[in-house]
């Protein structure tokens, strides 16, 4: 077993090896693609330190491809801005802005701010703005799916964590105990530092996997090959992400599937239209017994435990799912008062945040409450609402652009139909919804941003005439 830093470096001279070779046969625009879905096979706990900032094979592989793009493309790497692009500079302009106002310095805080959204979301954008990327990056994408999943279910079967056992141990910076859950299988989190992680990049794999299976204007062997090979990749994600058993990316994932399936049918549409007003309705009405529900565990009583957040209020059950609606209790009034602007990364990082006026000073109660598992809410904390808003356009945007591309989808990305784009936009829903329920951590947050950037780039392709 290797150090994590040696195993870093291993890693990454693989990932742009391969990244090399796959450039020699299919074209050199098309090796950040293949070295960045590599990079997806290293554990995320293989880091280095470089001036105080923490660089996984992941952030290294993109830094070192972006650069060879930049010398490779000429005026490809000059290409039009979308909107989406325009939200993603904005969002890194604010974060710089609103961490500078509380104190950071403002060189340090510029490279942080570009690296945590900007740099994974260049990456997926220069990854597939040519018409033949979703064609010729489909398959690199959907075979580590595959192996990632396969991964997780023997994890979730023997409890052996194949990176963990075989590369470099992980490391202490995520609390999370791999135990049997619900009396059936074991938490997998996989090359992840925790299993919510992984659940939510498995699902950023799955348009990768419909790609494949979106081959239903052709009728070539080789195409029918693919469409084989997507449905299995589909199939593989799917019990991958059960395999985490965490309720949030499973519920996530039939999430998506029920998009997609309203988008393709119009009897779906109404069922899960019907569907939504139940669910929604049963919330309202008797919003204690769908806790409960969401609660229930059949393998041992629910963990729960009675916390007083306040002396002048009464006291509240806590549990893992009910922990997300004390978040929005607690901290949402904090990112009201927080105003625009927020109270920046340094008093809102931390568990729990470490600066935030107005939050219980008792240490028992900041124990059970000190994870802000709510992306939005965090946001909302570190840079205010404007952050907020910034983020949820961000999302609603990439969803609505890949709605839009759907419409000419045949024409340009031929042979993908429409299929291909309406899952990537019901997985942009679905991780919206899992990232309510859960932190923004690099381990997961940065193949998010990855997605969205793609969905730029594949934007960027319907708008030039050239395929390469």
């Amino acid at each position: 077993m290797m150090t994590a830093e040696t195993a870093f470096f291993v890693m990454l001279a693989i990932c742009l090896g391969v990244a090399a070779w796959a450039g020699q046969r299919q074209g050199k625009a098309q090796a950040l693609g293949v070295a960045m879905a590599c990079s997806l096979l290293s554990a995320s706990w293989l880091e280095i330190n470089l001036a105080g900032l923490p660089i996984n094979v992941a952030t290294a592989v993109a830094v070192i491809g972006l650069i060879a793009y930049c010398v490779h493309s000429g005026d490809r790497f000059l290409s039009p801005i979308t909107l989406l692009d325009a939200l993603m500079i904005a969002l890194v302009i604010w974060h710089v802005v609103a961490d500078t106002v509380h104190g950071a310095p403002p060189l340090m805080t510029a490279a942080a701010a570009y690296g945590e959204w900007g740099l994974p979301y260049a990456a997926g954008r220069f990854a597939s703005m040519h018409r033949s990327s979703l064609r010729n990056l489909s398959p690199w994408f959907a075979g580590v799916a595959i192996v990632l999943a396969t991964a997780t279910v023997l994890e979730a079967l023997t409890n052996i964590n194949v990176w963990e056992t075989l590369i470099a141990p992980r490391d202490d910076r995520v609390d999370f105990a791999r135990r049997l859950r619900y009396g059936i299988a074991y938490r997998a989190n996989g090359p992840t530092r925790h299993c919510i992680f992984l659940g939510v990049v498995l699902l950023t794999l799955v348009p990768w996997a419909a790609s494949l299976l979106d081959r239903f204007q052709s009728s070539t062997d080789s195409d029918r090959n693919k469409r084989v090979a997507g449905a299995l990749t589909l199939i593989a994600l799917f019990l991958g992400i059960v395999a985490t058993m965490s309720r949030g990316p499973i519920l996530a994932s039939v999430v998506v599937a029920v998009i997609v399936a309203s988008m393709a049918n119009r009897i779906v549409r109404y069922v899960a239209l019907a569907g939504l007003c139940v669910v929604v309705a049963a919330a309202v009405i008797a919003p204690e017994r769908v806790m409960r529900g969401l609660e229930s565990r059949p393998d041992q009583p629910v963990e729960s435990r009675i916390v007083v957040l306040d002396e002048s209020e009464e006291a509240v059950i806590q549990s893992s799912a009910r922990n997300r609606w004390l978040v929005m209790k607690i901290y949402g009034p904090l990112v009201i008062k927080g105003g625009l602007m927020g109270y920046g990364t340094e008093d809102s990082s931390g568990f729990p945040p470490r600066n935030l006026p107005g939050l219980t000073t008792d240490p028992d109660v900041l124990r059970q409450i000190g994870i802000v598992d709510n992306t939005f809410i965090g946001m909302g904390l570190r840079f205010g609402l404007i952050g907020v808003v910034l983020l949820v356009l961000l999302f609603v945007v990439a969803a609505a652009t890949a709605q839009r591309i759907s419409g000419d989808a045949s024409t340009y990305f031929f042979p993908n139909t429409a299929l291909t784009f309406w899952t990537i936009a019901a997985v942009v829903v679905g991780l919206a919804l899992q990232l309510c329920t859960v932190y923004f951590d690099r381990d997961h947050g940065f193949w998010v941003l990855f997605l969205l950037g793609v969905i730029s780039g594949l934007s960027v392709a319907t708008k030039t005439l050239d395929d390469v």
